[in-house]
């Protein structure tokens, strides 16, 4: 009770202790939040392979085919550095967005573990471009002057949806398969298809009014 009812006198020193805390206490959240964000990401495929029966249920054979996923991502916003040069941001989504439909489709293939495989790495090829996509494009569907507070927005939205998207599928798969990752994978993708069109229908309203 004592020490809650003193203050310590500020000094220069003290608020350079409890500003180098803070700092530290902000990197330690951040990095536990993208530590949680990969295990959702890298498991989840990893785990429709083995509960599939897509490979054999080895845990570390299981998560090298969840790294799959990483690697096309990886590769995709390489390559996108270049395609962006000659492609608009509505294309490169769009792109993407084929990318995505064709690698969920292989994964409805029961043609074993390499078809499962090249899959996720379409998946994560056909991510790559969509989110840059989005934030870049936002200036021209909201305006200059509201850019910054959509852009904040866009990527809150996308921390919570990378974090309760993964533990939602992990709930179905525990309640019914794990062999639903298509079927969701392809909800989520029409509902993107969906609102990202409707988007580009109202900012095309808006520009000819």
């Amino acid at each position: 009770a004592y020490h809650r009812q003193c203050k310590l006198p500020q000094t220069p020193h003290a608020n350079a202790m409890e500003s180098h805390r803070r700092v530290h206490l902000y990197d330690g959240k951040h990095k536990l939040r993208m530590e949680i964000r990969w295990f959702h990401e890298a498991v989840i495929p990893s785990a429709y392979c083995s509960g599939s029966e897509r490979i054999p249920a080895i845990p570390s054979l299981s998560l090298r085919f969840g790294g799959m996923f990483f690697i096309g991502i990886t590769i995709g916003r390489a390559l996108n550095g270049f395609l962006a040069m000659k492609l608009s941001d509505t294309q490169m989504v769009r792109m993407g967005q084929v990318l995505i439909a064709c690698g969920v489709v292989i994964l409805f293939l029961p043609l074993g573990a390499s078809v499962s495989l090249a899959g996720f790495v379409m998946i994560g090829l056909g991510c790559a471009p969509i989110y840059p996509g989005l934030i870049h494009s936002t200036p021209d569907h909201f305006g200059a002057d509201k850019s910054q507070a959509i852009i904040g927005i866009q990527m809150a939205c996308a921390y919570v949806g990378s974090s309760l998207m993964p533990p939602l599928f992990g709930l179905i798969a525990g309640h019914i398969t794990v062999s639903l990752l298509p079927v969701y994978l392809s909800a989520i993708l029409v509902l993107m298809i969906v609102m990202h069109d409707g988007l580009i229908r109202k900012t095309a309203q808006k520009e000819a009014a």
